[in-house]
């Protein structure tokens, strides 16, 4: 059954869409063509009911662009459809225009990581509302590092001193991407341990000490975090402050390795 946006006699469309579906991915593709005439006489589309007659047009204009797009896109202007004898008309709002990725932002908890570890990235795709928010996740060289379409990635043994680039690309046909370059360390952390915690007045700071133990060539840069920001913030340096209205609380306080590790060290502070 084909499906076809009814248009005026001797008109063609901006696009043409042929649908298909995908059953491994359970999901409506289809492909876009946008058309322009070969010739200068018009020849008239075919509405809804005729048979196997849509595609033909491309006999009569020119292919200028395509496009593998998915599911709950939208598009504007008039459009021909094409079906792949499905009974049903994929959910297509012509009134709209689809909305493409305009940026994606990575961040990870570092780009340093131990050899043999995994690191997690985190994507951030905008606009909030775009159609289609899906990543392809692919690594530069996956003999020091394989990434999932997840977003997990693992550094390979014996890799330390190599580098290795992790890209995502949106898969909305924007072309859009972002990348998050990785050098896999040597040497791992192997203990964490926080030093000067002690109770403290509500709305007064207090400056706590790591002691890293880790093997040659390690990355020993920590992160300090914070168990309740509403009792207590800590920054990089690890300066806790309090805020006044904690008073009788008690915060938890974190330094943990950024190298993939895993290592990390969490004390309690009162706050008087």
């Amino acid at each position: 059954m084909m499906l076809n946006k009814k248009t005026s006699s001797g008109t063609v469309p901006d696009y043409v869409a042929r649908f298909d579906y995908d059953q491994q991915k359970n999901e409506e593709v289809c492909s876009i063509y946008k058309i322009k005439k070969k010739d200068n006489k018009n020849y008239a589309i075919p509405v809804e009911g005729e048979q196997n007659q849509p595609m033909s047009i491309l006999d009569k204009y020119e292919i200028v662009s395509t496009g593998r797009i998915f599911y709950n896109y939208n598009f504007s202007g008039d459009i021909l459809y094409s079906g792949n004898g499905q009974n049903t008309k994929p959910n297509i709002d012509t009134n709209s225009n689809r909305r493409l990725v305009s940026s994606i932002r990575l961040s990870g908890i570092s780009k340093k990581i131990a050899a043999g570890k995994k690191l997690t990235l985190k994507a951030t795709v905008l606009p909030n509302n775009a159609s289609n928010k899906k990543l392809i996740w692919k690594s530069s060289n996956p003999k020091v590092a394989t990434v999932t379409q997840s977003d997990i990635v693992t550094l390979k043994k014996k890799t330390g001193g190599k580098k290795v680039t992790i890209t995502a690309t949106a898969k909305d046909g924007s072309k859009k991407y972002a990348s998050w370059k990785i050098t896999s360390m040597k040497g791992i952390v192997k203990k964490v341990k926080i030093t000067g915690s002690k109770p403290i007045k509500a709305g007064k700071k207090l400056k706590l000490k790591a002691k890293v133990t880790a093997t040659k060539k390690a990355n020993t840069k920590l992160l300090w975090t914070s168990g309740n920001a509403k009792y207590a913030t800590v920054n990089a340096k690890g300066i806790v402050t309090t805020k006044k209205s904690a008073k009788g609380k008690t915060v938890k306080i974190t330094a943990m390795a950024t190298d993939g590790s895993g290592k990390k060290h969490t004390v309690k502070i009162k706050i008087k």
